[in-house]
């Protein structure tokens, strides 16, 4: 008999178990939602921390070139230890790139073709390839706990090849180009390489039919006014060129008694080796030295007849022209790496150097030929390339 006022559950408790079900449904939606949800978490962290080294590696690698780049006469022995020690400073992930022998290559860059080849000539740049391996946050649920990231740079140097630090002139046809003294010591316009750079802070004005078989590098305020044929490039530098250092004027005795007012007027002379120390240079007769020499000159130089070094290698004869408004005139043919940084370069005939060289000024106006020896140039820069 029903009781009045009670109610009778009809479902058997089912309505009960219904909710109950629902409510547990509910419960495992939200607990993969949440996991989906971290799991995509943990998936953009891994790919920001992944994206974060291999950026970081690249700087690292890009600062490790430059560095090193300038110690590519040296071998690469030198740029290996040159690229660590830069790259000390320089973490990945809290991981620091360690370079070995086999990602450090030393060679040459064609800018004509932007191309980096191993052992290549003129030696001016480096390639570095550095690796890193980064964890992973999920690596162990996917059986990788750590992803290898990799990159390349390639740095090249700027030679301090034919340099007018506060400008350069010619007034006349010229001719520039390049050539590897360890392979050759008699270049000629028709065997000439186009690895030849002419530099200054000012401006490089050339008219006449010149021809410059290179770069022409100028710096923050120069620039470049060549109506020349140029097979390489214009570029404007970010800072200015540095003169080299001035040595010290200490004066000793000369090989073989040659006085300190130099003047030489002996057809063919022949000179001994050793350091010489000169307060004045005329040469009006053709002289050459019976090996390797450098000379401290303390005044004005004058060339008025061939000067040729031990073997013909530019190398072999240093000359330093040391204090303020000095002269340094050319009118025949001289093989030598020359610093006067505070020197004005001119010529008064037709010329030819072999070489290196670096005046406070050039004035050309005359014909002549500039012959870079890429076997012999120091670095004064470096560009990051690629």
């Amino acid at each position: 008999m029903q009781q009045r006022g009670a109610t009778i559950d009809r479902t058997g408790g089912r309505g009960f178990r219904c909710a109950r079900g629902t409510r547990g449904a509910a419960f495992l939606y939200v607990v993969f939602v949440l996991v989906v949800i971290l799991a995509v978490t943990l998936f953009s962290l891994d790919f920001a921390r992944v994206h974060f080294a291999r950026k970081q590696l690249r700087i690292a690698t890009d600062s490790a070139a430059i560095a090193s780049a300038r110690w590519v006469k040296s071998g690469r022995a030198t740029v290996l230890a040159k690229a660590n020690d830069a790259v000390a400073e320089s973490n990945a992930t809290g991981v620091t790139p360690v370079f070995e022998a086999a990602g450090v290559e030393v060679g040459s860059w064609a800018r004509l073709t932007g191309e980096f080849t191993p052992n290549g000539k003129p030696r001016n740049a480096v390639r570095l390839t550095a690796s890193t391996l980064v964890s992973r946050m999920l690596g162990e649920l996917i059986g990788q706990p750590e992803v290898a990231i990799d990159t390349q740079a390639v740095a090249r140097c700027i030679p301090s090849a034919i340099v007018g630090l506060d400008g350069i002139t010619f007034k006349a046809d010229a001719f520039i180009g390049s050539y590897d003294s360890s392979v050759s010591t008699a270049p000629t316009t028709d065997t000439a390489r186009v690895n030849a750079a002419i530099a200054s802070n000012g401006t490089v004005f050339g008219r006449g039919n010149g021809s410059l078989m290179g770069d022409v590098y100028f710096g923050p305020a120069g620039a470049a006014a060549l109506d020349w044929k140029i097979m390489g490039a214009r570029e404007r530098l970010l800072t200015e060129i540095a003169p080299p250092l001035e040595p010290a004027w200490n004066p000793t005795g000369n090989p073989g008694g040659a006085t300190q007012n130099f003047v030489n007027d002996t057809p063919d002379a022949v000179y001994p080796g050793g350091t010489y120390w000169f307060t004045n240079v005329i040469v009006l007769k053709s002289m050459s030295f019976s090996g390797p020499a450098t000379l401290y000159v303390n005044g004005d130089i004058n060339i008025s007849a061939k000067i040729a070094p031990h073997r013909d290698l530019p190398a072999n004869l240093k000359i330093y022209q040391i204090g303020p408004e000095r002269t340094f005139q050319l009118a025949d043919s001289l093989a030598a790496q020359v610093s006067a940084p505070r020197s004005a370069f001119s010529t008064k005939g037709s010329f030819t150097f072999y070489g290196t060289c670096v005046f406070l000024t050039i004035d050309v106006r005359n014909n002549g030929e500039f012959y870079f020896d890429e076997n012999g140039a120091a670095v004064q820069g470096v560009a990051l390339v690629k």
